[in-house]
């Protein structure tokens, strides 16, 4: 859905990926730093020198996959800001309700 010089774009199956009718796609996807190697994981590691050095992303395509457009919407992924109060219940039932819990570690087995 997008690639960029010495970048990684990837992890769809930890972000999401959702097919809506009339050929609307929505893939989530971690884009970092990436530098090519024979040996071990690609992925460069944060140098401290960039803030933010994974960053959460959307790619939507609004015409069954043939093009795509990424998105970094406000308020996605680690760019909530401060938690709000919540002064009305939450509709998890609504057909346009979707939430992402994202942890701080990685747990694998």
């Amino acid at each position: 859905v997008t690639a960029a010089e010495g970048r990684f774009a990837g992890w769809p199956a930890n972000n999401g990926v959702f097919q809506f009718p009339h050929g609307e796609i929505l893939v989530g996807f971690t884009d970092c730093a990436y530098v090519a190697s024979d040996s071990g994981h690609n992925v460069v590691a944060p140098s401290g020198q960039d803030p933010e050095p994974y960053k959460s992303l959307l790619a939507r395509s609004l015409d069954d996959g043939v093009t795509w457009q990424v998105e970094r919407p406000e308020n996605f992924v680690g760019r909530c800001g401060a938690l709000g109060e919540c002064n009305e219940p939450i509709n998890f039932k609504h057909l346009d309700f979707a939430m992402r819990v994202v942890g701080t570690g990685y747990h694998g087995s």
